[in-house]
């Protein structure tokens, strides 16, 4: 009802009081219906009234189904009658309050919204339909209704309160695109409906289209009641449907602003917002048509304005979210609407019309400047009907006077001259708060200034001003005392004495002014300043002739004699400052006082002063050598070097001696750009003409580089760039320098000269040095010059290095240069030398761009320019000039990638670090050039930058880089790699230094401030910073946007995540996943026992299982902790818990012979393996090596030529190979497109050769017998293409095979051996035949190395074959039926040859190894295939028996009592096994065990008895006769590996530690993969209090057990329930020890973990008995013993 005391009731009072209401307000019916309805309610009621009855999921569901079911009937479906006598008012006012309800029921519930009634409950005109389905039609047929306007807004709420509580619930996700279908096809059924004319008349429209598939929402089409569709309504009248369209595309936009701004909907609503301007537009038109009827005129009133504020506000809200085009029609349609109100202003009513309108013109002012197809529509259609309005008294008295001004703000950006607007006023603000408000927003609020420049001319530009030098001077110490003093001065006479006390009083901005100020000071009073000053007369910039190295002017007198007497103060103030502890705390301030220190050292020549170690700014400079601050290091780098330069001026050797000495110590403690600024001062003192000075720099050199512990080369390396040309630009004059510099590298200078020819070519050729090029050329035994230059490796530096200098006319330049060099240049044009590797050229011109200013930064950017208009351009003849250098460097980023990447990780370590950060930083730099253009190649940049951040020393320029890429990408490319972002951040943040971190944060307040919705749309998959106090200001932020969720949706979140392709999100999602375990895995536990189990359990399971498998063999971190996570789930019962793992699979039917079927494998390989197996590679070379072959296999199937074609617009769309290449995933599609030009190279290297058998594990040199054979099986396969499209690939695929990743190598094994055995030689069929027979009759010997789990990923290779094989057997025979003629008898052929092949291996063997791998149906399946074929040939009885005692034991394995119980009735004779064996299956472990010790005695070295009667004796308990036995028995080598398990386990169970060390110690070598064993070591680390070597044995466990599961292993989780068990007993044997967390135990909360994981293995009680036992042991030794007395005693 409505409020009640100024508070809204609660929900459930409403409910009842509307129940109330409707009960006495009603007349009693006699009707059967309205009594049952009426029953209904009562039940309703008196449940509503019952909380705690509601207490139950299940009963809540469905009370509130039938609480929205008993409203919408008793009062919504009132409302559509045409009753006379009904009370529409008061039914109105309950229908408002049923809407209130039906919102706080669905929040509360919103599962209800998909609620579908079981078969037995039965409702009146309820069918099985989902509610939401049978709810909408019966509140959108009340919208726009007669009477019914006070619902308008309770109906809007009530879809937007739909769309977020589903888009809030995972499993609900889908109802989103559902809903917005929906409401969809029913504002088409109006626009495309041809019942509504002109005239206002229609017939009945039944909405949505009948036509709808309704049944796709439908669980039982059939049981739907009544006549009318289940989802469909009707209107009859033309005015109800006309404000019907209106509101329902109220309610579509008011969903798609929420779902791109707020992001609580799914992102997806985007792609209906064209169709919804396009319907706004339609229903304009409409309302248009009916204005025209004056009939129709009074039920329109308003339309127009509404339509205007729905596009205002559509556009206005997305405007940072839709593309341009999108906006561009929003705002075409906004002034088309606009124009036609402002030509009929009858429906302004009231001043928010005038507002809106206004808000109107001023977005179109701001659009119109951007877009130019606006500009051109605003001046068509809306400038004049404003020109018009402007000239209506009337019409200004109805829109007030901020129409005005809008107006005139869209006038001025439609370029119309302020004369031809009539009426015009000059206000300077608006009257409404708001619009002034947006105005400024806008950017709008600078037009009058823009007056005033059209009237005034721009404004003057500053002055350069020379002035007299004393009146600069009196100037800038008047200046300076003002701020330091707090007087007015013309001298400097006393400032030293108030400065400090002075300076702790400014403000930060004014202690950097007065250091300028104080930097000014020499340089003024030498007479060497010139100055700029602005309009005011203010100086800006001033200009040190000495100290900048300009220009000297003519004009200036310098005053040495001023300079002198003013130093000493200039000097006691710098160093007052330099004490202030507001000084030493600035970082600003110290950078700014290093740079006016220079002047200092330039201008003052005081010994005391100059001398570094008595001198107070002196000793500041040193110390600020080691300062984190990086400006300040280098600044005080390059003071130091000005002393010492100043110094060395002198002339005196030992003062020279003295520098030399002083530069190699500056040199040990300095690194990158000071060591640069060292060593060039140190070879510049090797071309010395004192040959005692030159050697003491050629020591020095020597022994800086034994301080740093590197060769000299390798220092030197480094700074080759600038080094290099010092030592060779003066070889004819000093060819000392050369000598000693090849002197200290060992060689001769002609090495040298070859050594350095690429660093110094270019800047020889810049200098006109054609003698010392001659020399180098010589050096390198060129013929000529011209030989030397056009090597392609020095052309494509000194090339760069011409371009960017600064010339009016590039080309000419740079040949004029050259022909100077060599005439032979003539020859050749300018723009042929920039084909030669343009792409390297490029990335020359981007590594100088690193460390350059900008000035220069700006002449490189013109070079880029300069060499993207004149090189190879990409197929692009449509490419903008604007554009040009990032089209060029998109078709040459592959490659510019793949370069970093080599370099970066450098596997001989031959790059300098120095290099590898000016490679990233290049990076950088072609992001910020290219922008969006690197999206191609987005996923190698990523590799490597990621790469790069695992190297210490390039982390600050990987991620800088990193951060420039996230800004310069589109948002949906940005969203892809968000996850990766954060989770990167997290991963090295403590690596990070304190620069990297405050890039990282910037970073990330970039990303929450302008990538909002992005985060928001993936908001819960992005990883918590809460662990770093640093980033509390973002993780706040993120709290704001992440909403709770249930653990059933957290779980289903994590799935998704950690099935990412980057190893750094599912390693970090990993983390997360078992820390929220350790919480929550109750929840998984309760509802894994309950009746039904939630979905999510057997989804996640699967992920994690997945992504251990995935990642195994490459990150032994994510395969750990994905068993960890394993484990604290449990062991879940496979029978109530499955999930059976997904294989899409292809046969290749005409084994490579058919192009078609050999396209489509390629693209099956493609999309299934190779591109996620790209996206994933963490290794940049390998994934260079990948980029290879998806290029090469594109190319091979014509991908590249003809899909190049059609998306550069030549080619024929409906060609085949393009429709193929249309129907794979986009997401696919977009990492292949690159390939399809890409020109990746891959150095051809020596075919390897296999003799067979190629499986010889003995003679293997690796533990990994799998990974070898594998790789080489597949590479001798691999050699024998036999046809002409076998040909064709696989040379390619060749290149695919790799050690680390076999993936790709297992995927086609199947594929290659059947090629083989189709199109090969007797002898290959021979070979492969023998080879897989070999693996299965293979038994590695007790002392092997090779292990259990090895062979057996071996074996199920062979499996994997022989199923390949015989599916392609089949599909052969299918379609050999339908062939004729020679195709016939060639695919009989084949046939018979693969199934010869397959004859070779003898089933029995099959089986055998089958029930060691635990396929089970697979050996049934082959040990029935040999009975049959034993049975053919006629066999004994006795042999019969044996056959059938076999299957039976198969049988028994599966726990099949009726296979058993079948094969008992084909013996014949029940003999003692058969007895033995029905024991066992009762459960009579006593009887059993009496027959094996008969057995016994009269065979007692039989190790199949003993095995017999040691595990009759475990399941019967007798664990102390168990070890009496084993104490008996013989346990060599080849017995130890089947007894000690069952020692082992006796042993712990007893209690008996040494004789579990015994029997722990006694197993051999190959014994350790043992569980029992392992675990026995564990429980014996716990015995000895030696937790940590608990711990380690527990993780080695863990990790041979995650390392171990395989794709076959984990095909579903009854395959893998015995690893599952183990990975349960681990987790338990940590939590009984209390090692799984620090702190003490939790007994309560432990117990009850424990109980319920019990519970989750389900049916399995050996599996319980055995898990019981251990918690037994374990708690007897844990450090908790005291904590578990009862349970230890309960277990006893």
């Amino acid at each position: 009802m409505g409020p009640s005391g100024g508070f809204d009731l609660p929900p459930s009072t409403m409910a009842a009081q509307l129940i109330h209401n409707i009960a006495t307000t009603n007349e009693p019916s006699r009707e059967p219906q309205q009594d049952d309805l009426k029953k209904l309610m009562t039940e309703v009621s008196e449940l509503e009234n019952n909380p705690e009855a509601l207490a139950n999921a299940q009963v809540k569901l469905g009370h509130k189904h039938k609480l929205i079911y008993v409203f919408a009937r008793a009062v919504l479906e009132r409302l559509t009658t045409d009753d006379p006598f009904m009370n529409v008012s008061q039914l109105v006012s309950q229908a408002a309050d049923a809407l209130d309800i039906f919102v706080a029921a669905i929040k509360e519930t919103p599962a209800v919204l998909c609620h579908v009634m079981r078969p037995e409950e039965s409702l009146q005109t309820r069918g099985r339909e989902p509610l939401w389905m049978w709810l909408f039609p019966r509140i959108l047929v009340l919208l726009g209704r007669r009477d019914c306007d006070a619902l308008t807004e309770k109906t809007k709420d009530f879809f937007c309160v739909c769309f977020q509580v589903v888009s809030r619930s995972p499993k609900l996700w889908n109802l989103s695109s559902l809903f917005f279908s929906y409401l969809k096809e029913s504002t088409l059924g109006h626009l495309q409906s041809p019942a509504i004319i002109q005239h206002g008349k229609m017939s009945a429209v039944v909405l949505p289209f009948e036509s709808l598939d309704s049944s796709a929402f439908s669980y039982d089409r059939e049981t739907a009641s009544g006549s009318v569709p289940l989802c469909t309504y009707t209107i009859s009248d033309a005015v109800h449907a006309f404000w019907h369209i209106n509101n329902l595309l109220a309610i579509l936009i008011d969903i798609s602003m929420a779902a791109a701004i707020t992001f609580d909907a799914t992102p997806a609503f985007q792609d209906y917002l064209a169709w919804v301007m396009d319907s706004l537009f339609a229903a304009h038109e409409l309302q248009r048509r009916w204005r025209a009827n004056p009939q129709l005129l009074q039920y329109i009133k308003g339309s127009t304005i509404n339509i205007i504020c729905a596009v205002q506000a559509l556009v206005s809200s997305l405007r940072k979210y839709i593309s341009d085009s999108l906006l561009r029609k929003g705002y075409l349609i906004l002034s088309i609407v606009c124009a036609e109100f402002l030509e009929d202003l009858d429906e302004v009513s009231e001043l928010s019309d005038s507002h809106i309108i206004c808000s109107s013109l001023l977005q179109l002012a701001v659009i119109s400047k951007e877009h130019d197809s606006v500009l051109r529509s605003v001046s068509l259609h809306l400038v004049p009907a404003i020109t018009a309005t402007l000239g209506n008294e009337n019409a200004l008295a109805k829109l007030g006077t901020d129409f005005q001004k809008a107006a005139r703000s869209l006038c001025q950006a439609c370029g119309i001259e302020f004369s031809k607007v009539p009426t015009l006023t000059s206000a300077d603000s608006f009257e409404s708060v708001e619009l002034e408000a947006e105005f400024r927003d806008l950017g709008l609020g600078n037009s009058a200034v823009d007056d005033q420049m059209v009237q005034n001319g721009p404004a003057s530009k500053r002055r350069k001003i020379q002035e007299a030098p004393c009146d600069i001077f009196s100037e800038v110490v008047e200046s300076l005392y003002l701020l330091l003093g707090a007087q007015s001065a013309s001298d400097l006479a006393g400032l030293s004495q108030v400065a400090g006390s002075c300076f702790m009083a400014l403000s930060d901005n004014d202690r950097c002014k007065a250091i300028d100020y104080l930097a000014r000071i020499p340089c003024a009073a030498h007479g060497s300043i010139n100055v700029t000053r602005d309009q005011k007369g203010t100086i800006q910039d001033s200009v040190c002739f000495l100290c900048d190295g300009t220009p000297h002017l003519a004009s200036s007198d310098l005053d040495p004699e001023r300079c002198l007497n003013i130093s000493s103060e200039a000097i006691a103030t710098f160093a007052v400052l330099i004490k202030s502890s507001a000084f030493l705390d600035a970082r600003r301030p110290r950078v700014l006082a290093m740079f006016a220190l220079r002047r200092f050292t330039v201008h003052f020549h005081d010994p005391s002063f100059i001398d570094l170690e008595k001198s107070i700014l002196g000793q500041w400079c040193l110390q600020s050598l080691s300062s984190s601050v990086r400006e300040l290091r280098v600044a005080a780098g390059v003071n130091v070097l000005a002393v010492l330069r100043s110094f060395a001026e002198t002339g005196s050797t030992h003062y020279q001696e003295t520098c030399i000495l002083a530069w190699g110590q500056i040199g040990r403690i300095s690194n990158n750009e000071e060591l640069n600024i060292v060593l060039l001062g140190l070879v510049r003192y090797l071309g010395h003409s004192n040959p005692v000075v030159s050697g003491v720099a050629f020591n020095e050199i020597i022994n800086l580089s034994k301080a740093r512990r590197i060769t000299v080369e390798r220092m030197l390396s480094s700074f080759w760039d600038t080094i290099a040309i010092e030592a060779v630009k003066d070889l004819l004059v000093r060819p000392q320098t050369t000598q000693l510099m090849a002197d200290l590298l060992g060689i001769s200078v002609s090495a040298f000269l070859v050594l350095t020819q690429t660093f110094t070519l270019p800047w020889l050729v810049l200098l006109g040095k054609t003698d010392v090029i001659k020399r180098v050329s010589e050096a390198r035994k060129d013929e000529e010059i011209w030989n030397t230059l056009m090597d392609h490796s020095n052309l494509v530096t000194i090339s760069p290095l011409l371009l960017m200098q600064n010339v009016p006319d590039t080309e000419a330049f740079v040949m004029r240069i050259l022909k100077a060099i060599s005439p032979r240049f003539k020859e050749v044009e300018f723009k042929e030398l920039l084909k030669i590797e343009p792409a390297q050229q490029a990335f020359n011109l981007l590594k100088a761009a690193v460390e350059a200013e900008d000035s220069k930064k700006a002449r490189i950017r013109l070079a880029l320019q300069f060499l993207a208009a004149n090189s190879p351009a990409p197929s692009d003849g449509g490419r903008k000039k604007n554009n040009a250098v990032g089209l060029f460097l998109q078709f040459h980023i592959l490659g510019l990638v793949k370069h970093v990447s080599e370099v970066v990780n450098d596997p001989r370590n031959e790059q300098p670090m120095k290099e590898k950060e000016r490679c990233i930083k290049a990076l950088e730099e072609l992001v910020k050039v290219a922008k969006m253009h690197v999206r191609t190649a987005r996923t190698q940049i990523c590799a490597c930058l990621q790469s790069a951040l695992a190297q210490k020393e390039l982390q600050g320029a990987a991620f800088s880089a990193w951060g420039t890429m996230l800004a310069n990408l589109a948002d949906d490319d940005v969203e892809v790699i968000l996850e990766t972002t954060f989770s990167m951040i997290i991963q090295h943040w403590n690596d990070f230094n304190g620069a990297t971190k405050s890039r990282a944060k910037e970073i990330l307040d970039d990303l929450v401030r302008n990538r909002a919705g992005r985060i928001r749309s993936t908001i819960f998959n992005i990883p918590s910073l809460s662990q770093f106090p640093e980033l509390a200001e973002v993780e706040s932020q993120l709290k704001k946007w992440r909403t709770p969720t249930e653990p059933s949706n957290a779980f289903q979140i994590f799935s998704r995540r950690i099935g990412h392709e980057n190893s750094a999100v599912v390693n970090l999602a990993l983390v997360e996943l078992k820390a929220y375990l350790e919480t929550q895995q109750s929840f998984l536990q309760a509802s894994a026992v309950s009746e039904q189990p939630d979905s999510v359990i057997a989804i996640l399971l699967r992920s994690i299982l997945d992504t251990c498998v995935k990642f195994n063999g490459s990150h032994s971190d994510i395969a750990n902790l994905s068993a960890e996570c394993i484990g604290l789930i449990g062991c879940l019962d496979s029978n109530r818990v499955e999930s059976v793992r997904d294989q899409n699979e292809m046969v290749v039917v005409s084994n490579f012979d058919h192009p078609g079927e050999t396209t489509d494998f390629v693209l099956f390989l493609l999309e299934e393996l190779i591109v996620p197996a790209f996206l994933s590679a963490s290794d940049t070379g390998w994934q260079g090596f990948l980029s290879y072959v998806m290029q090469e296999l594109l190319s091979s199937c014509d991908f590249s030529y003809v899909c190049g074609l059609v998306l550069a617009g030549g080619g024929d769309p409906s060609n085949p190979v393009y429709l193929k290449w249309l129907k794979i995933p986009e997401t696919i599609r977009d990492t292949l497109t690159p390939f399809l030009s890409s020109k990746y190279a891959l150095l051809s290297r020596e075919v390897p050769k296999f003799t067979y058998p190629i499986f010889c594990p003995e003679n293997m040199v690796s533990e990994k017998v799998y990974n070898v054979w594998l790789r080489k099986f597949a590479l001798d396969l691999l050699q024998k293409p036999l046809n002409n499209n076998a040909l064709l690939i696989y040379p390619i695929l060749f290149r695919a095979i790799n050690m680390r990743d076999l993936s790709i190598a297992s995927f086609l094994l199947p594929y290659l051996v059947l090629h083989v055995l189709v199109l090969g030689t007797e002898e290959n069929r021979q070979d492969i035949g023998n080879e897989l027979l070999r693996i299965l009759r293979y038994e590695p010997e007790p002392d092997s190395k090779v292990r259990r789990e090895e062979l057996k990923l071996c074996i199920e290779a062979v499996f994997r074959i022989l199923d390949y094989c015989s599916r392609w057997v089949q599909e052969k025979q299918t379609h050999s039926s339908r062939a004729r003629g020679q195709d016939a008898v060639d695919a009989a052929e084949a046939i018979r040859k693969v199934e010869d092949a397959i004859t070779m291996i003898p089933p029995e063997i099959i089986s055998q190894r089958a029930v060691e791998c635990k396929s089970y149906s697979r050996a049934l399946f082959y040990w029935e295939q040999h009975i049959c074929r034993v049975r053919e040939v006629g066999c004994p009885p006795n042999k019969d028996t044996e056959l059938l005692e076999h299957l039976q034991d198969i049988y028994t394995q599966i726990d099949e009592p009726d296979g058993i119980e079948g094969i008992s009735a084909h013996l014949h004779v029940l003999d003692v096994e058969q007895q033995i064996l029905g024991h066992q299956k009762a459960g009579r472990w006593t009887a059993a065990q009496s027959w094996y010790e008969i057995k016994l005695a009269e065979h007692p070295d039989d190790v199949d008895v003993q095995v017999n009667l040691l595990t009759c004796l475990k399941e019967s308990g007798q664990h102390d006769v168990l070890l009496n036995y084993v104490e008996g028995m013989q346990t060599a080598q080849d017995a130890a590996s089947r007894l000690l398990p069952f020692a082992t386990e006796a042993s712990w169970a007893t209690g008996r530690w040494s004789a579990l060390e015994k029997y722990t110690n006694m197993a051999p070598k190959g014994m350790g993969e043992d569980f029992n064993v392992r675990v026995g070591q564990a429980l014996l680390a716990l015995h000895q209090k030696n937790v940590d070597l608990f711990k380690s044995s527990i993780k080695s466990t863990r990790e041979q057990i995650a390392c171990s599961l395989s794709v076959a292993a984990t095909a579903s989780f009854g395959a893998c329930h015995d690893s599952m068990l183990k990975l349960h007993v681990l987790t338990e044997l940590e939590m009984i020890a209390g090692t799984d967390k620090a702190g003490p135990v939790d007994r309560p909360s432990v117990l009850a973990s424990l109980n319920r994981r019990l519970e989750v293995i389900g049916a399995y009680l050996n599996d319980k008995q055995y898990l019981l036992g251990l918690r037994r042991a374990a708690m007897q030794l844990s450090r908790f013993a005291p904590h578990f007395p009862d349970l230890i005693c309960l277990l006893t």
